[in-house]
Order: C-alpha cells, then structure tokens, then sequence
C-alpha cells in the first residue's frame, strides 16, 4: 500500500477523487471549514485539521512511513519549508 500525506490544497475545490485500495491519503489542512469540506468531498480519504508544521502532528499521524509528502499551499515559501523540515527530512519523506 502507497501512503500518501498532503500539506493543504490551496484555494482550489477539493478534487472529487477516489483513493484506491492500494492507496491511503491523509490530507492536513489548516482551517477547519476547508477541512471539513474536504472530508465531504473526498472519499477513502483521511482529512485532518491542523498545521503541517507541526511536529507533533507529523509523528501522530506517521509521516515517516509515508511514502510521498506533498505540500500543496498557497505560498511557495511555506510549501519549501514544509518540504525541507527537519521533521519531513529526518523521516526521510
């Protein structure tokens, strides 16, 4: 199975997508109505709401056995940082 987390998703709509079997997606997003949308929208998808900066959240929620992290926000520069974190690195993702 390809574990994959998303760091936000933009202002866009969440796409209407279908995680397959041999996928699990975790979406983290910061505000709580976009979260909650998502979670609507998205199916066999685990939508969380919270900061991908935070630490502590990446290691509840595994990301070092991830397989892909993708940080998908607005700004170029929080997205290089969330890429390059010590705590995306250090688990290598």
């Amino acid at each position: 199975m390809r574990k994959l987390v998303i760091a936000g998703r933009q202002h866009r709509p969440a796409p209407r997508t279908h995680a397959g079997a041999d996928h699990q997606v975790k979406l983290i997003e910061r505000d709580a109505r976009r979260a909650r949308k998502a979670s609507e929208l998205l199916q066999n998808t685990i939508v969380l709401q919270g900061d991908a900066a935070d630490e502590e959240l990446l290691v509840e929620e595994n990301i070092d056995s991830a397989d892909v992290f993708a940080a998908l926000t607005n700004s170029d520069e929080a997205n290089v940082m969330r890429q390059c974190s010590p705590g995306a690195s250090a688990r290598g993702v």
